[in-house]
């Protein structure tokens, strides 16, 4: 991000990280991100029906993301911020990605963005 700008605001929502990426393998690592480092698994599985879990730990600082099924050649999305954490400082963290298949599935063009409220 621009380091002239203080802050980023999406209502009363503050966009801590935002960044565009190309995945070739199923998992994308972000670190030290509001204090948290936060993995993003993509897993497909046609035997189950398209699913996010999220599962954080204030203690370890880690938050681990798994979604199933999410890519498409259309593109997929979260429709709104899911919520992933409570900090120690009473505040919560939040998420949304935007995500499409590149090349026959070969790849994922991902948005990511992370929010605390």
């Amino acid at each position: 991000m621009n380091s002239d700008i203080d802050s980023i605001l999406d209502g009363d929502y503050k966009v801590i990280y935002s960044g565009n990426f190309n995945i070739y393998d199923s998992k994308l690592i972000l670190s030290k991100i509001g204090g948290f480092d936060f993995e993003f698994e993509f897993r497909v599985d046609p035997q189950v029906e398209a699913s996010i879990s999220v599962n954080g730990d204030n203690g370890s600082k880690k938050i681990n993301v798994v979604l199933i099924n999410f890519s498409n050649t259309l593109g997929r999305g979260t429709t709104e911020r899911i919520p992933v954490i409570n900090t120690v400082d009473n505040q919560k963290i939040y998420f949304s990605l935007y995500g499409t298949s590149v090349g026959d599935n070969k790849a994922l063009n991902l948005t990511v963005t992370l929010y605390i409220k």
